[in-house]
């Protein structure tokens, strides 16, 4: 790819798909996992249950039974599990590739690829939440994902409030790596105060996390916080089905 190309990708990131007016009651907090290391619920899931909330875990099915990052990820039998606990189970396309290179066509393969997977694996059920794979991808790609998908979740920081793109929406890293205890109480507390929608994502949960993941109690610190927002913790489906995305002018 060379740079005119870049620059092209970049700009075209940011143009939204779909706008929308996101009008909420209250502020609204939403923790997910992308790719799902097995403590993603091992040890994530049981955090977020000591304070009674749901997690949305975006599963790519090619990722199953494998090894990153020298870590085990999810079994089969492990997502059927994480669904029986009454979590949400999101799509993260299936060979977590990054969606930007990828034509309208390669794109609704793998969407389709990976819905088939799931499908089978939780008796028919199918995803209504998406993560791009790296929080990579493109206008036309993010259009198919509007028509498929109550929301779509990349990578760029911030709050989701008034005029947003739900194909589209601002999620948080909690990595250890990049922790900043102080920034994440501001985001919580602009999140009850202004009643935006905030969301968290990471992948492992362990004492020694990757760069992508976070220790056990910085999770516990972080879901303790939002516990005691009084922002609803809901996930990402609960959350869109209790948005009201307005467009603009209506």
């Amino acid at each position: 790819m060379n740079y005119v190309e870049k620059v092209a990708r970049k700009i075209e990131g940011k143009i939204p798909g779909s706008l929308g007016r996101l009008r909420l009651e209250t502020g609204i907090i939403s923790f997910t996992f992308d790719d799902i290391p097995q403590s993603a619920y091992l040890a994530g899931g049981e955090i977020l249950a000591q304070h009674g909330i749901l997690g949305t875990y975006y599963i790519a099915g090619g990722l199953t039974d494998t090894m990153q990052h020298g870590l085990a990820n999810h079994s089969a039998d492990l997502v059927r599990q994480i669904h029986g606990e009454g979590h949400e189970i999101g799509s993260h396309a299936y060979s977590h590739v990054q969606s930007a290179g990828l034509s309208v066509e390669e794109f609704g393969d793998e969407l389709d690829q990976n819905d088939a997977f799931l499908a089978d694996l939780l008796g028919g059920d199918h995803a209504h939440s998406l993560a791009y794979p790296f929080g990579s991808n493109s206008l036309s790609n993010r259009r198919v994902a509007m028509k498929r998908f109550l929301s779509s979740r990349g990578i760029q920081p911030g709050l989701n409030r008034g005029i947003c793109d739900p194909a589209q929406l601002r999620a948080n890293a909690l990595y250890t790596a990049q922790k900043n205890l102080n920034h994440i109480d501001k985001l919580i507390e602009t999140a009850a105060e202004k009643r935006a929608w905030l969301v968290f994502y990471t992948h492992d949960v362990s004492d020694d996390p990757t760069q992508w993941g976070a220790t056990l109690q910085f999770f516990k610190e972080v879901t303790a916080r939002a516990a005691g927002s009084g922002c609803q913790l809901l996930t990402m489906k609960q959350a869109a089905l209790t948005a009201k995305l307005v467009r603009p002018g209506v």
